[in-house]
Formats: C-alpha cells, structure tokens, sequence
C-alpha cells in the first residue's frame, strides 16, 4: 500500500490494519507503540488504537506531527 491508497481511504479515522503494510509492520506492532505514547499521529480510546489520517498522511508526507512546524 502506498500514501496515495491511505489517502484514498473512505474514512477520516484509521485502525492499525489500514496502516501495517504501508509501515512495513503487524498491527501488534503498531498497538503496542501507539499504547506507550510513541507514535505522534495515532492516539488510544480504550483499548483501541486509532490513527486520524490526515495527521498519518501529513507527518509520512512531510516528516513532521500537525501541530509541529513543518519544512518549508
């Protein structure tokens, strides 16, 4: 899976599964960074790891969180 699919996504709120090819990695991976705080664009409700796609997108597009400035 590329960006450009992950863009093309039909939801604005993504699960780990979304993700785990384009990251190169299982969805555990991605729940177990998401649960010790060290993924900057993906956050736990319950025991759910969800990933908003617009902060997914912008920081693999420009190497920077949202709310971070990004390289101009």
């Amino acid at each position: 899976m590329t960006l450009k699919e992950i863009e093309q996504i039909d939801k604005e709120m993504l699960i780990p599964a979304d993700v785990a090819t384009f990251l190169g990695c299982g969805t555990h991976n991605i729940n177990c960074a998401c649960k010790a705080g060290t993924l900057p664009w993906a956050y736990m409700v319950g025991s759910r790891c969800k990933i908003p796609k617009e902060a997914f997108v912008h920081y693999h597009r420009y190497g920077a969180a949202l709310n971070e400035r990004t390289p101009t």
